[in-house]
């Protein structure tokens, strides 16, 4: 539960994320290099220490600056990308339901002549429309 919290985090989530595709080489020699685990460990121990942070600007520069693209970038590149497609699919659902409102004006009228017909009625007054023909 306590890992599920912090992988949830708005800060820390997103630096686990970054780190760990920055870093996945290491995390593979980690759990399937060849070697005992002890020796494993040790070596990623070595690689990672704090004298390495400015050798090896993958260990915390690079998902740092990723995270922070994430948490600040991110949403305003979201926020704008809406703001352009809003307008297109607001008009692609008016024509949606424009379609839909003649679709079924269209299945009305087809079932009043077929009520008429199974009558015997005159269906003169009632329009037809060619099926081909299309309004757009």
């Amino acid at each position: 539960m306590s890992f599920r919290k912090r992988i949830n985090n708005l800060i820390l989530g997103p630096f686990i994320s970054s780190w760990a595709l920055c870093n996945w080489g290491k995390l593979a020699l980690l759990f399937f290099g060849t070697g005992t685990p002890d020796v494993r460990i040790k070596n990623m121990l070595q690689e990672m220490s704090v004298r390495n942070l400015l050798t090896y600007p993958d260990l915390f520069f690079i998902p740092l600056t990723l995270t922070a693209l994430y948490i600040f970038i991110l949403p305003h590149l979201n926020y704008w990308v809406a703001e352009k497609v809003n307008p297109i699919k607001q008009k692609l659902e008016k024509q949606h339901y424009k379609f839909e409102s003649e679709t079924n004006i269209h299945s009305t009228l087809l079932g009043l002549q077929s009520d008429a017909a199974s009558h015997g009625e005159k269906t003169k007054d009632i329009p037809r429309r060619r099926p081909d023909a299309c309004e757009y």
